[in-house]
């Protein structure tokens, strides 16, 4: 198989992984947040001088396209709010140390979304440090 980018293979591996029937909401919840962050990449580029595409900044918004969370939340029958929230939830398992990144993954320990985004505003060592603190009861 081929792919235009990293981030299109990204994407198949992680459709196909949700494909399967076997994964906890935690892993549901975290591999929609990262296929939302790998499509806001791709949609990212606007194109150049040498595309008919054109560089325009707002050329997005001109063309009155759905935003990206939106059409994943409709490809997976939830709520653009839903996609949002998981994508806080899966940069927060992606700052964890890879042991406390496993335990959530495996369903083992939870992080509310509340805390989701309070975790996101502490710095990377604190996060390190601190890993009872993150794992809030």
């Amino acid at each position: 198989m081929t792919f235009d980018s990293r981030e299109h293979a990204l994407n198949w591996i992680i459709s196909n992984q949700l494909g399967r029937r076997n994964l906890n909401p935690n892993q549901i919840a975290y591999l929609r947040g990262k296929r939302y962050e790998t499509e806001k990449i791709i949609t990212r580029f606007k194109g150049n001088q040498y595309l008919k595409s054109g560089g325009m900044q707002n050329a997005y918004h001109q063309n009155n396209q759905p935003k990206t969370s939106q059409i994943i939340a409709d490809e997976y029958g939830v709520n653009q709010s839903t996609i949002i929230r998981n994508a806080q939830f899966s940069r927060v398992v992606d700052r964890l140390p890879e042991e406390a990144k496993q335990d959530v993954l495996s369903g083992a320990e939870t992080i509310r979304t509340l805390d989701a985004s309070t975790i996101l505003k502490f710095n990377p060592t604190t996060i390190q440090k601190r890993n009872c603190i993150i794992l809030m009861q």
